[in-house]
């Protein structure tokens, strides 16, 4: 009985010692933030500019995903009210819990793949969590860096050559050669050709003889030429013509000819061919600047450096003394102080992304600076936002720094 009593005593603690084990897997893995309660229905865009958003509604249990971010929930009714544990396969930057009329907010720096226990605002009616109406999975994925490369493309020049001319005679001369002898003649040509022929010829020709000739030479010629020519290339090219050539030639003569004529061999000539590769412009995000181990990329601002002394910032929105570093983890929110904060957070990053001479920004320093203080200067929401959105995508260009 003892044996057997032991046997189950160490079973038992065999068991609460994986169950324990699981417990604190979850705990490890779980990142308890506090939410921020925001008014009204944003979106992932509004709330962290930059994110994609995988949006449950409505909710329950089970696993969702949108081709990128795959999501698995647990939803549970406690004393409080509705809330829900998450897991996901990718990191996440905010999930958003709506209920009521506004939700709240949770933030992750770094990005975190689960939590536990997050619900809606509190309704203070009866001190119990809303009921959720949707959530939101707000993520970012950095895009690959891609490099442009320089292939030189060699094209052979396709160039027909070595072609023999076929010369009917009953003339006993001995003349090795592809020149024309200069001599007095009286011969109609009929030469109908669709290729013109660039033939140079330097051939001194030696012709000594004692005897007077006497060579009357009617000397009809029909050469038909039809020589197509395929010669892809840049470069100019020699191109002996294929002729056959029938000539009847009734000359009496005494007179042997010797002809020296050097002979010029036309070659294939390779042709490199360079391909201009467009420029692609590159950028980094927010989240690559406001990390320390980054801030020695930064080049001509620095990060305790406040926003007032680079841009022109209503004092209304009283952001003046805000340094650099501390707009790059701006978030957004309602009015016209959520938009201004949603700018700069992109403007910042604009800007570093500028000054940085390995960085191919599509945008100056100048620009930038003007084109930010003139929408702040506007006071209106939506004119800083739509100027938000354009520096966030060119923030997402892609970051070829480490």
């Amino acid at each position: 009985m003892d044996v057997q009593r032991r046997k189950s005593f160490m079973l038992g603690a065999v068991i609460l010692s994986l169950i324990g084990l699981v417990l604190a897997s979850k705990i490890a893995r779980a990142a308890h933030v506090e939410p921020i309660f925001v008014e009204g229905n944003p979106t992932c865009s509004d709330l962290v500019p930059g994110t994609f958003e995988l949006k449950i509604e409505p909710v329950a249990d089970g696993t969702y995903s949108d081709g990128v971010l795959t999501v698995t929930i647990d939803v549970r009714d406690t004393a409080d009210g509705q809330v829900f544990d998450f897991t996901s396969n990718i990191g996440v930057d905010a999930v958003f819990v709506k209920g009521g009329s506004g939700g709240n907010l949770y933030l992750y720096d770094p990005e975190v793949t689960a939590d536990t226990g997050l619900h809606a605002p509190v309704n203070p009616a009866n001190d119990k969590f809303f009921g959720i109406s949707h959530i939101s999975f707000c993520y970012d994925v950095e895009p690959p860096t891609e490099t442009p490369t320089n292939t030189p493309t060699n094209t052979p020049t396709n160039t027909p050559t070595n072609t023999p001319t076929n010369t009917q005679t009953n003339t006993p001369t001995n003349t090795p050669t592809n020149t024309p002898t200069n001599t007095p003649t009286n011969t109609p040509t009929n030469t109908p050709t669709n290729t013109p022929t660039n033939t140079p010829t330097n051939t001194p020709t030696n012709t000594p003889t004692d005897t007077p000739t006497n060579t009357p030479t009617n000397t009809p010629t029909n050469t038909p030429t039809n020589t197509p020519t395929n010669t892809p290339t840049n470069t100019p090219t020699n191109t002996p013509t294929n002729t056959p050539t029938d000539t009847p030639t009734n000359t009496p003569t005494n007179t042997p000819t010797k002809t020296n004529t050097p002979t010029k061999t036309p070659t294939n000539t390779p042709t490199m061919t360079s391909t201009p590769t467009p420029v692609r412009f590159e950028g980094c995000t927010p989240g690559y600047w406001r990390q320390p181990h980054h801030f020695d990329s930064w080049v001509g601002f620095s990060p305790n450096q406040t926003l007032e002394s680079v841009f022109d910032v209503p004092d209304s929105l009283g952001l003046d003394d805000v340094t650099l570093r501390q707009a790059l983890r701006f978030h957004g929110g309602s009015g016209t102080t959520g938009a201004a904060r949603i700018l700069l957070r992109a403007a910042v990053a604009a800007l570093l992304n500028a000054a940085h001479p390995d960085v191919d920004y599509p945008r100056t320093t100048s620009e930038i600076i003007a084109d930010v203080n003139a929408a702040l200067a506007s006071g209106s929401r939506s004119t800083m936002l739509v100027l938000a959105r354009e520096l966030d995508a060119d923030n997402n260009l892609g970051c070829p720094l480490d």
